[in-house]
């Protein structure tokens, strides 16, 4: 656990993450020593991770829910009872479990634009289309 100074510290850190440990003891009124000691003890707390204090990443989030595919079958002329009937099947993926999974991604990631975009995409554009063609 971290102690208050050491709180001071990873908050200084935090607003520049290239301050140096004779910057840190100037804002905290220490020593530049001092501050060396409290910086080894963050890196074997697991609160920064080596050398340019850099944090490690955040946990990560199980997502539980349903998952769908949605299959989607249209003829392309009338049905025939006594043979095949040309037609496409469409695949779409859903479900509330992966919007969340998806949303929770797009939230809390810097990939946002890219996310957002493949988001747009996956629910704006058809999904593939199969020919059916074959007797069942």
């Amino acid at each position: 656990m971290a102690t208050k100074r050491e709180q001071e510290i990873l908050a200084l850190i935090k607003q520049d993450p290239l301050i140096t440990q004779a910057q840190l003891a100037e804002k905290t009124g220490t020593t530049r020593s001092n501050i060396g000691s409290h910086i080894s003890n963050l890196i074997k707390e697991g609160l920064i991770v080596g050398r340019g204090y850099v944090f490690p990443a955040e946990n990560e989030v199980t997502v539980i829910g349903a998952v769908n595919l949605d299959v989607l079958g249209a003829a392309k002329a009338q049905v025939s009872t006594k043979g095949s009937t040309p037609g496409r099947v469409y695949s779409f993926i859903g479900g509330m479990g992966r919007n969340i999974a998806i949303l929770t991604v797009l939230l809390t990631t810097e990939m946002f634009v890219g996310g957002c975009l493949a988001f747009i995409l996956d629910n704006t554009v058809p999904g593939t289309a199969v020919v059916s063609s074959g007797r069942e």
